[in-house]
């Protein structure tokens, strides 16, 4: 691992416990044991249950909320959120968030402030399509009904697995299955750009749970692609100098297996990444973000010497 790689990942590590974290260290994640670059069952018994389909997590800043999104458990029925928090030196029983009761609504994501939840929703307020990108708002101790982004992003139809960036643009998969942008001016979000090949249009269009960074220098998502391990598999591709994207790199058999590999979403520290697995959580370190940078290895390289504008 690069020296540089350390060093950056330990000052963000030390500003996000100086200037947002609010519980004691032993206690974030619910106080499990950090993971290496092994992967590992995420809150065995606490979040990872067996029989349930657990399948995006994310945390505020300040590491004192969580919301998880269960997949239509118990069948058939609807998606919906759970949440808790570390409240009176304890974490609460995850328990169903008020927003989603007469909707579905997964996979969220918290504003870098801790005061949206964003995610996809039915019957959302000011609702666009069936299911719409949309966010809650912090209300003292609650959380507000889902309030549409409004079209554009949205459509008609469904949208899903929403990630924000720096400047408030979103990511996202759309309903047929392609990962898009929706670029955020002056308040109101522009049309949706549908990510150029490599990203899209090779391999599976399966609605790929974009994670982008937060200064969008890379995108994870999920796909079925030649020689990937099973069904979908994790990427990882970078953004180029020229704002294009990297052939994206296959997260390896370490991470990925024969299952389903879903939303590889990184926490607000940087430090993991969690994601879904053959219908569980686990998480694992990101050291892999820095390492396959440059790495150069079929099939993702064509050509025999790896260039800084070919990474």
């Amino acid at each position: 691992m690069k020296k540089s790689f350390i060093v950056t990942h330990v000052l963000l590590f030390l500003g996000y416990l100086t200037y947002s974290q609010t519980i004691p260290t032993d206690s974030l994640y619910f106080g499990q044991t950090l993971p290496g670059n092994t992967p590992v069952l995420f809150a065995p018994g606490i979040v990872s249950q067996p029989n349930r389909n657990e399948a995006v997590i994310t945390f505020s800043p300040d590491g004192a909320t969580v919301f998880f999104y269960i997949q239509k458990w118990p069948q058939p029925g609807s998606p919906y959120t759970l949440f808790s928090t570390y409240t009176d030196n304890h974490w609460t029983v995850p328990d169903t968030i008020g927003f989603t009761l007469g909707r579905s609504t997964g996979e969220p994501f918290f504003s870098f402030d801790s005061n949206r939840l964003y995610m996809f929703a039915t019957n959302a307020v000011n609702h666009q399509g069936v299911a719409d990108l949309s966010y809650s708002e912090k209300q003292g101790d609650n959380w507000s009904a889902p309030i549409s982004l409004g079209n554009p992003p949205n459509s008609e139809s469904y949208q899903y697995h929403p990630c924000i960036v720096g400047d408030t643009s979103v990511y996202f998969s759309s309903n047929a299955g392609y990962i898009c942008r929706s670029q955020y001016i002056n308040g109101s979000y522009q049309n949706r750009v549908i990510l150029p090949s490599p990203v899209n249009y090779i391999g599976s269009q399966t609605w790929g749970d974009p994670f982008v960074s937060r200064d969008e220098s890379y995108l994870i998502f999920k796909s079925i692609r030649e020689g990937g391990f099973g069904q979908n598999d994790l990427y990882i591709s970078y953004k180029k100098p020229d704002g294009s994207w990297t052939n994206p790199k296959n997260l390896g058999n370490t991470i990925n297996t024969p299952f389903d590999e879903t939303s590889g979403d990184i926490t607000p520290d940087n430090l993991y990444m969690t994601y879904g697995s053959n219908k569980d959580l686990y998480w694992v370190s990101t050291g892999f973000i820095d390492s396959l940078k440059y790495t150069n290895y079929t099939p993702y390289l064509s050509s025999g010497h790896l260039k800084p504008t070919d990474y």
